[in-house]
């Protein structure tokens, strides 16, 4: 998963503006965004990095592009499969701490997001190239390229410090809904450090998006399609597809 996450961020430089465009499904979080797409509540909050969503729903779809057969999709590709492992592994941990009954399956939901923080973007002098956020999903797992990610502890900021071999798993508002308040959200930035190479990060944001869920402590019916197509509109989404 490293030696993908490092040819991804020397394979984002050589993939041309047209091939950006092309493959580029925003109507349902997909592909290539463009820049300043996501941005938090209001678009002068803007997001200062380009993004690539990858959905393993898609993947039929994507082969009618010839962008499928390169190598940063071949990459992006199998780190979300081994990451969607992880990820529901987490998942099935937190069931059985609670001893909550029901299948949770993150595979055709959750899906891999790739940022890339251009130089000329991160020169504009802002402090946060992310502001204070929670991503408004399950969970995250995030590795990034180098030093600018912080947590929020009693509404200090936290820098978060990780091995190369290591990545951070954050929760979001769907886990504090599904656990009834219990794990509240891990609220995050990022901080615009100067570093060796551009910035780049790679998260696998986990969803389940039925139309609802007992809650895992008193089962109390949980309607987490709304909440979560609530908090992905937050960011200037589409509306997440109606779950079949």
């Amino acid at each position: 998963m490293m030696a993908d996450f490092k040819s991804m961020q020397d394979e984002i430089k050589n993939i041309s503006t047209t091939v950006r465009k092309t493959f580029s499904f925003v109507e349902r979080t997909d592909g290539f965004y463009p820049v300043g797409y996501s941005y938090l509540e209001s678009v002068v909050n803007s997001d200062l990095c380009e993004t690539f969503n990858y959905w393993g729903k898609h993947k039929t779809e994507h082969k009618q592009w010839e962008f499928s057969r390169s190598e940063f999709y071949a990459r992006a590709e199998r780190y979300e499969t081994q990451a969607e492992k992880y990820g529901q592994g987490i998942l099935d941990a937190i069931r059985e701490y609670y001893g909550y009954e029901t299948k949770l399956s993150i595979k055709n939901d959750s899906y891999l997001q790739f940022n890339h923080y251009r130089e000329d973007l991160r020169l504009q002098g802002n402090k946060y190239l992310q502001n204070k956020h929670e991503d408004g999903h399950l969970l995250t797992i995030i590795k990034p390229n180098g030093s600018g990610l912080v947590v929020y502890k009693n509404d200090q900021e936290c820098l978060v410090e990780l091995s190369r071999d290591q990545a951070i798993v954050i929760p979001g508002s769907l886990l504090t809904r599904l656990t009834e308040g219990q794990v509240e959200p891990m609220y995050h930035a990022v901080i615009n450090f100067t570093l060796p190479a551009s910035r780049c990060s790679i998260m696998y944001n986990i969803n389940i998006l039925s139309n609802s869920l007992p809650g895992m402590r008193t089962g109390t019916e949980v309607q987490i399609f709304e909440a979560a197509n609530m908090q992905h509109m937050q960011f200037g989404h589409n509306p997440l597809f109606v779950p079949t």
